[in-house]
């Protein structure tokens, strides 16, 4: 697959196993950030994807700062 990054994009080799863990996230998500290794081979940057993971999901589940401010 391929996805785009803050500096252009970014080739991601996704074996199935990951794929198959992660297949919801991956098909569905429209902010996507992947963790694995990185490898160089002849001039070509590209990334093993280990794990896929959703930050705006992190930010949805944060309850809200402040709490209740009702003093009935």
């Amino acid at each position: 697959m391929t996805i785009e990054g803050k500096t252009g994009f970014v080739n991601v080799v996704v074996w199935s196993r990951v794929f198959e863990e992660h297949v919801v996230l991956v098909k569905t998500s429209s902010f996507l950030r992947v963790t694995g290794t990185i490898q160089k081979r002849d001039g070509i940057v590209q990334v093993i994807a280990e794990s896929f993971w959703d930050p705006q999901a992190i930010l949805r589940a944060r309850p809200a700062s402040g709490g209740s401010r009702d003093s009935h």
